[in-house]
């Protein structure tokens, strides 16, 4: 897998993440380097270590599977995919009890954006990827997310990470088109 294949997966994860960062950010009445961090590391350490541990799960299936792995791949990405969508048009608000970068909050925040990861670590592993190329990378990526989304999050509210996720799920969907149609024609 390219590294812009990659890269495109990795956004596609960090959509999730880009929503609830710009949430967070209507929270808190300024955004500090200390927030900064506290969110971008929690979120970027499940991502990464979720898609590691689906990349392992999927590597010991892929014995089990190996003939079929392109459909799993495609049929996991594509309900990952079609959940993002449907969720990009439901407007459910839910009102935070506490500061949701704190605690168990965060916690909970973390596991939350960082779910999909495992699935589609899951298919990499399916499709034998490198996975130190797509930790990394998640890892950056989601730090770069999070932090945008807790700038911008205060000038545009919540409405933009409703779009995101509906792009997110849209690239998803598409990255299981061309693994299914690669290996169909291999």
């Amino acid at each position: 897998m390219s590294f812009w294949q990659t890269l495109l997966i990795v956004l596609g994860l960090c959509m999730d993440t880009l929503a609830v960062a710009s949430a967070v950010s209507l929270y808190h009445p300024r955004i500090t380097p200390r927030l900064v961090f506290r969110l971008a590391f929690h979120f970027a350490l499940f991502q990464a270590g979720l898609l590691l541990a689906g990349w392992w799960a999927g590597s010991f299936a892929e014995r089990y599977f190996g003939a079929y792995d392109h459909w799993v791949a495609f049929g996991l990405l594509w309900l990952i995919g079609l959940r993002m969508i449907r969720e990009s048009f439901h407007n459910e608000h839910t009102e935070a009890k506490g500061d949701p970068s704190r605690g168990l909050s965060l916690v909970v925040l973390s596991v939350a954006t960082s779910l999909d990861a495992l699935a589609v670590g899951g298919s990499l592993g399916l499709l034998n990827v490198r996975i130190v190329q797509a930790v990394v990378t998640a890892w950056v990526v989601t730090i770069l997310v999070t932090s945008t989304g807790l700038f911008i999050g205060k000038k545009v509210g919540t409405m933009f990470g409703r779009r995101a996720e509906l792009v997110g799920g849209l690239v998803l969907c598409g990255i299981g088109i061309k693994i299914l149609v690669s290996h169909m024609g291999s």
